[in-house]
This record gives C-alpha cells, sequence and structure tokens, in this order.
C-alpha cells in the first residue's frame, strides 16, 4: 500500500518524515562517496583513470544536486501538513534506481573497465544501497518496486552490453546465467526489504496509535480534572449562618466527577434553602446534570414560591433536559431559625434520618413523591412535610454510596448500621458526625472500592 493511502495523519506524518531521513542518508553517503572519488584523482596515473573520475564525479554532483532537491519539496511536504502525491513516490524511485544503471553504462563506455568488466563494478552495489533504505519509506510496495525496478535496470545493461560488444563476449564476459542470478538477486532484496518494511510499518503503526492512545488519555484526564475542578467549585464555600443550628455538607464522587450535590441558599427573610441530590450514575453525564439541577433550584427558590412549587418547577425543567433512564432523587428543605421548623420535600431520596435527642432514637421520615424526572406519574397528593427541631435534634441526608458500599461478600453496610452510627455519634457536630460515618463506613467494607459517590448535609439544633 502507498503510504499517501494511509489514512492515519500520524502514520503519514511519520512516513514523510522518515522519507527524509532516507534522503539525508543518502545525501551523506553519495557525498563521501564524491570527496572519495576527487581525492582520487589527484593520485591517477593515466588518461582513461582521469576521464572515468572525472565522469563519475560529474555524475554524483547530478545525484546529490537531485537528491537536495527532493530533500527541499519533501521537507515543504512536512512542513507544511500537506499529503506528498502518489506519482512522486513511484517516479522517485524510477530515477533514483536509474542511477546504478546509468553508473554501469558510463563505465562500459571507458577503456579502463571495459563493457563487460563494467557488469561487475562496484556500482551495482548502488542497487542494493536503494533497495536497503527503502525500507524508510515504510511501504512493502514501495520497496518491492525498488527491487523489480533495479532488476530490470541491470538486465537492460546486461542486454545492452551483449548488444553493443558481442565480440568481446566470448571473452571477457561471465555466462549469461550469472548475470540473470544478479538480477534476481536484486529481485530477491526487493521482496527481503518489502518484508522487512512490512514489520516496521506494523510496529509504527502500533507505536502512533498507543501514542495517540496515551495523547487522548491524558487529554481526557486534563478535561475531567477541570470538570472536577468546576463541580467542586459548585459546592458551597462557607458553612451557612444559621443561628441556633450547625450545618454541614460533604462529597465525595467515585470518578474525578460525580452525580452528587449538595447546597444551601439564604433567603433574604433569614431562611434557609438545603438541598441534597443524586443523579443516576456518576462521571462526568451525570455531573453535568447536576449542575443544572443545581443552578434551577437556585433560580426557582428565589421566585417567592411555596417549596412544592418549587419541586414542581424543577421537576418541570429537568424533564426536558434528563435522557432515557435518567432520573434524579433530591430532598430540599427550608429551614426556619425563629420557628426551628423545616419544611421538607423528599423526590424519592432516602433515607432521610431524624435523630431525636430527647427518646435518644433515629426515626426514618417518608418521601413525599418519585424522584425528579418521573414525578409527573406520581398520583398522590404532592405536600412538604414539616420538622420540628427540639434541642439536640439533628437531621441526617445522605446519599446511597454511603448505605450501599458492600463488602467483599456482598453484603451492604446497609441504612440500619447508618442508623445506629448516626444514635451513638448524635454528641459531635455536623462536619465530625460525617467525617465518623464515612470512616465506618470504610471499617466495614474493608478496602473494597468505592463504587458511587458519596454525599450527606447534616443540620443540627444546637444543645
Amino acid at each position: 500500500m502507498n503510504p499517501v493511502d494511509i489514512k492515519s495523519e500520524a502514520f503519514r506524518v511519520a512516513a514523510l518524515r522518515s522519507e527524509r531521513t532516507r534522503i539525508l542518508a543518502t545525501l551523506v553517503v553519495f557525498a563521501l562517496v564524491f570527496l572519495l572519488i576527487v581525492l582520487r584523482a589527484f593520485f591517477a596515473t593515466t588518461s582513461a583513470q582521469t576521464q572515468l573520475l572525472v565522469r563519475v564525479s560529474v555524475f554524483l554532483v547530478i545525484i546529490l544536486a537531485y537528491e537536495a532537491v527532493i530533500l527541499i519539496f519533501v521537507q515543504r511536504h512536512v512542513f507544511r501538513n500537506k499529503e506528498l502525491p502518489s506519482w512522486a513516490w513511484f517516479l522517485n524511485i524510477l530515477v533514483e534506481t536509474s542511477f546504478p544503471t546509468i553508473g554501469l553504462l558510463i563505465l562500459t563506455q571507458t577503456d579502463f573497465w571495459g563493457p563487460y568488466r563494467a557488469l561487475n563494478a562496484p556500482a551495482i552495489l548502488g542497487y542494493f544501497f536503494f533497495i536497503t533504505l527503502s525500507v524508510l519509506r515504510l511501504s512493502p510496495l514501495l520497496s518491492f518496486f525498488t527491487g523489480a525496478v533495479s532488476m530490470v535496470g541491470f538486465l537492460v545493461v546486461t542486454a545492452y552490453t551483449y548488444w553493443m560488444y558481442p565480440e568481446q563476449s566470448s571473452a571477457a564476459a561471465l555466462p549469461v546465467s550469472i548475470y540473470l542470478t544478479y538480477g534476481a538477486f536484486l529481485m530477491i532484496g526487493g521482496l527481503i526489504a518489502a518484508g522487512v518494511a512490512r514489520q516496521v510499518r506494523v510496529h509504527v503503526i502500533a507505536a502512533l496509535r498507543e501514542a495517540e492512545s496515551r495523547r487522548k488519555a491524558e487529554q481526557l484526564e486534563r478535561e475531567m480534572d477541570i470538570a472536577r475542578s468546576i463541580q467542586l467549585g459548585l459546592l458551597p464555600k462557607n458553612l451557612p449562618d444559621v443561628p441556633g443550628f450547625e450545618i454541614a455538607g460533604w462529597s465525595k464522587p467515585a470518578d474525578e466527577t460525580g452525580g452528587d450535590y449538595f447546597d444551601w441558599l439564604t433567603l433574604p427573610d433569614g431562611r434557609t434553602i438545603i438541598s441534597i441530590a443524586d443523579v443516576t450514575g456518576h462521571g462526568i453525564g451525570p455531573a453535568l446534570i447536576v449542575a443544572a439541577c443545581r443552578a434551577y433550584f437556585r433560580a426557582v427558590a428565589m421566585n417567592d414560591q411555596s417549596l412544592e412549587e418549587v419541586v414542581l418547577h424543577v421537576n418541570q425543567l429537568l424533564t426536558h433536559d434528563l435522557p432515557p433512564a435518567k432520573f434524579i432523587t433530591a430532598v430540599v428543605g427550608i429551614l426556619d431559625p425563629k420557628e426551628h421548623v423545616m419544611q421538607m420535600f423528599s423526590a424519592g431520596h432516602g433515607p432521610l434520618l431524624f435523630y431525636r435527642a430527647e427518646t435518644d432514637s433515629v426515626e426514618e421520615l417518608p418521601v413525599n413523591a418519585l424522584p425528579l424526572g418521573l414525578m409527573d406519574e406520581e398520583k398522590s397528593e404532592r405536600v412538604a412535610s414539616e420538622v420540628r427541631f427540639m434541642a439536640g435534634d439533628m437531621l441526617v441526608w445522605v446519599t446511597d454510596g454511603f448505605f450501599e458500599w458492600a463488602k467483599t461478600d456482598g453484603e451492604l453496610y446497609g441504612t440500619d448500621r447508618l442508623k445506629e452510627a448516626v444514635r451513638l455519634r448524635h454528641a459531635a457536630n455536623p462536619a465530625d458526625l460525617i467525617a465518623e460515618l464515612y470512616s465506618d463506613v470504610l471499617d466495614f467494607v474493608g478496602g473494597t472500592e468505592q463504587i458511587d459517590d458519596l454525599t450527606a448535609v447534616v443540620v443540627k439544633r444546637c444543645p
């Protein structure tokens, strides 16, 4: 296959750069040969030898000039990131493999070598030089073509010599089978070069694919880091100042980005809206949905609507945004510090744990409706719940990443353990309570991987 037919941009660039390397190698070798010929001309002992060396020197200058022009041509295509025309590859092979052929013809015309001795001159090695370097074109077809053209060129010179100098063939010529063997070796050399080029090509493509995969992975990692920093930036940076209450929130996604969030917002009348939500799944997709959910709740909550109306309005907005099979469990509360009361609406989110200091017990509050995105299917009345806080009472909201985290044998942490952990640690402030709940879950699962996002919000009335 011709390198210009390769669809991979990286491989096409690699082929052009490899061709540039091949031409540079050709220039270096022929420049060294030219210097040797020039030095040898100073020590020529006969006019025939001098004449031969001058001819060869002129011919080498032509070769060097041609290769320099081709180098500029290829270099321009490398810099401009353009494809080399398909005809250019084959035309260049025809021209380059004609150099040894022309060199042999020059030698047959000199008295120093003689026609048949020239067929065994070192110039024949030029064919193998170009065959060997053809591997750098990364194309088995071009290597095979180089070998075929070399064979044809040598056999043409042989046939020409027999035709022009038949009278000398009996004395100076080797058996015809020898020259045919030379031609066969050139063809075999082309086949071997084609096989090597194929292997090199396979390794180059594999290396390019690995490099491209690594580049894409690094780019994705950078983008995920940016997404993570943006998502973390959406979480509250300061604790809300609610007289008589302590409030804390915490979130730890399973991936770089998560499908959970918590938020609070103080209204002009001194009340505070607190929310927590969990989108099905985790990763970049749910993170985008979470950002939209947070923005909708913040915008709608400022419209002086009832809590039920706020949730219904957000549900209507999200229904148009959510892809199929996606929904959001969420709970939103409006805390009135003057009355020590929270109006609360749960859209499919639970468990909602409430610790009562008076009885030293934890009860699970009911949800009010189906999750956001599914709420249109709910037929029951959508009325917010009301929770009244006494001194030391505490409300705990968590996402399912806590109680659905399992040990290696599949046993879940569960809501019962969660309730007991809240009851035993009720004296802690909200931030410490969340940290202790997380530590308790880690101790239970025994090192199994976190597969879901973890988010918690704790609201506690000060003793």
